[in-house]
């Protein structure tokens, strides 16, 4: 995807953005570097319902 702001771009599917919600936490939270207590999410616009999910 190069781009998805415009009304002609493709919509990102549900799934495909539950999937990055529950994936980049734990992504972070393994990471050694970072301290898992730590680590949050936030959406905007359509990606906002996700982080809640």
């Amino acid at each position: 995807m190069k781009e998805s702001c415009t009304p002609a771009s493709k919509d990102v599917e549900t799934t495909a953005r539950l999937d990055d919600a529950l994936g980049a936490p734990r992504f972070l939270q393994s990471d050694p570097t970072v301290d898992p207590r730590r680590v949050g999410a936030i959406g905007w616009s359509n990606g906002g319902d996700s982080p809640s999910a």
